[in-house]
């Protein structure tokens, strides 16, 4: 509303100009966290079997990308911020497939949020995971003189008993994580 004729002509052209260039969400100002929580809800959450899948998948989002861009408006994030934010989160040393399972996250995120028209592109797609350091990635097995020096360190810590189970039964960690009761 305004007073002016000339004014809400002007409005009306700008208006009618981001309407044939598709950029006709109402909301300019949403920010990436607002955004993913909302994303997650409404398009997500029922596509994932249990409430342990929903949590999981939430947090490995939240606790990266949404920790680094998350007061960031959707419209604003660029290639080079989530290639910035992924090399952040190489440097401290998360996993390389915590982050690429994270990236296929916000991608999807991004994907309806073109639909919707709160993005004009995807600024996830053909990003880089470098791997900071190979040697961490490296798997192996403690040697025998390396459990007694483990068990002591960890006696008084709150997950003993799991690391008792699976240095005893040789159980991997998302085997051991699916045990329920009536499998004991």
């Amino acid at each position: 509303y305004n007073k002016s004729l000339s004014q809400l002509k002007k409005e009306f052209e700008h208006a009618k100009a981001e309407a044939l260039n598709g950029d006709i969400s109402t909301n300019k100002d949403l920010r990436l966290a607002e955004y993913f929580d909302t994303w997650f809800n409404d398009y997500k959450r029922h596509r994932l079997k249990s409430e342990v899948s929903q949590s999981v998948y939430y947090r490995r989002v939240k606790n990266t990308y949404i920790a680094l861009l998350g007061d960031r408006r959707v419209k604003d994030i660029l290639h080079i911020d989530i290639q910035n934010a992924t090399n952040e989160l190489v440097e401290k040393g998360y996993a390389y497939r915590t982050i690429r399972e994270a990236l296929g996250g916000l991608r999807e995120a991004f994907d309806i949020a073109i639909i919707n028209h709160f993005a004009k592109h995807n600024p996830v797609i053909s990003i880089n995971i470098r791997k900071e350091n190979e040697a961490m990635q490296e798997r192996r097995v403690l040697e025998n003189w390396e459990m007694p020096l483990f068990i002591e360190e960890i006696k008084h810590d709150y997950y003993y008993e799991a690391y008792m189970i699976l240095l005893s039964s040789g159980l991997r960690i998302g085997e051991f994580s699916a045990l329920c009761w009536e499998d004991v």
